[in-house]
């Protein structure tokens, strides 16, 4: 016969070996959850990298239309949602975006563009606080058509990578 206090002892010894034990599974498991996650998400990062490059046209065929767009809703803005609606140190004034672009009077002249407008957008804050709509106006307009411009003149640089419909090329 085992005294009441050995036996209290052993029950109390037998629930830590369970309660530790379901423990390391619980610890074993997650380790095993985040393991696989971590090996899917690379392997769908690798997926990413081969798989997006080869559906998206060539940069030249739309950044320079890009940058047109842009500028042109700056100069019609008549909210500043719409003034600051593109950062033009992203999307295709970006210098790795750029970087794609073989021919280097590309590269230039959305270089270029995209650091003017950057200004504009930066120099010459929206003029409008209130919820009524009010127009760009002054040198902030003339700088904008000044980029514009020169968008337009750079045309012949894009026009093989354009093509003749010099469209913006859908992403659906």
């Amino acid at each position: 016969l085992q005294s009441p206090v050995t036996r209290s002892s052993e029950s109390v010894g037998n629930s830590l070996m369970v309660c530790a034990s379901r423990w390391l599974r619980i610890i074993a498991f997650a380790i095993f959850i985040l393991v696989a996650l971590a090996a899917c998400t690379s392997r769908f990062r690798e997926h990413q990298l081969r798989q997006t490059p080869s559906f998206r046209p060539p940069v030249a065929a739309y950044a320079r239309l890009v940058l047109l767009r842009e500028a042109n809703v700056m100069r019609l803005a008549e909210h500043p949602y719409q003034w600051n609606s593109y950062r033009f140190h992203q999307g295709v004034c970006f210098p790795g975006t750029i970087d794609e672009m073989e021919r280097e009077d590309r590269r230039l002249a959305i270089t270029s563009a995209c650091a003017e407008l950057k200004i504009i957008q930066e120099t010459y804050p929206h003029p409008c606080t209130g919820g009524a709509g009010c127009p760009v106006t002054g040198e902030a307009l003339s700088e904008l058509k000044s980029v514009v411009r020169q968008l337009e003149q750079a045309s012949a640089k894009f026009v093989d990578a354009e093509g003749p419909s010099a469209t913006i090329p859908s992403t659906e």
